[in-house]
């Protein structure tokens, strides 16, 4: 849903914002808000006293990426591709497929474009592709079940390979299992 991979288009649907209350034991508690659709988002972050054991141990990128596991592309998906020509005389291929799952949420994607000469490929376009967890207040389990984005300014005609992974919040990486073809002709 971005063109360059640094925002989201559609930001103008997101206005979220911290609610951090402090008990009498000085235990934390943040709740992320979601003011566009009215609601929490996720579950809140619970942070133990200063000095009690392991306060900090619960959200520390250590504990967290030990229970992390890279996002899974389904292998019966298949990759839907399209092409048109544009006015330059380049191509933009459109893709539609199946998400990715994942134990929280896919992040963004990442796209391989690979031409095909005489079976042997090479690597002519790279695409990172925000997905769009920000749009829902349980993104596990609220994200729609296809993604769909458009790869630009493909120069030649011939046949090419797309590879697609999807990574998480983590920067876990789930492996190419699946790839489209598309053969760009005249």
């Amino acid at each position: 849903k971005t063109e360059t991979g640094t925002g989201p288009v559609d930001n103008n649907l997101c206005s979220s914002g911290l609610l951090v209350q402090v008990d009498v034991n000085n235990n934390v508690r943040i709740t992320r808000l979601d003011f566009f659709r009215l609601g929490n988002i996720k579950t809140p972050w619970e942070i133990s006293f200063p000095g009690s054991d392991g306060f900090l141990d619960k959200y520390s990128k250590d504990a967290r990426t030990t229970v992390n596991e890279a996002p899974i592309t389904p292998t019966s998906s298949n990759i839907v591709t399209t092409y048109e020509k544009t006015e330059d005389n380049k191509y933009n291929i459109n893709l539609s497929f199946q998400a990715a799952i994942d134990d929280d949420f896919v992040h963004h994607y990442k796209t391989v474009v690979k031409k095909v000469v005489d079976s042997i490929e090479e690597n002519i376009k790279e695409k990172r592709m925000l997905s769009d967890y920000y749009l829902y207040l349980q993104p596990h389990d609220e994200m729609p079940l296809t993604f769909s984005c458009v790869i630009k300014d493909i120069e030649d005609i011939g046949e090419y390979n797309i590879y697609i992974s999807a990574i998480d919040s983590w920067d876990e990486e789930s492996v190419y299992s699946e790839y489209g073809k598309v053969l760009i002709s005249e």
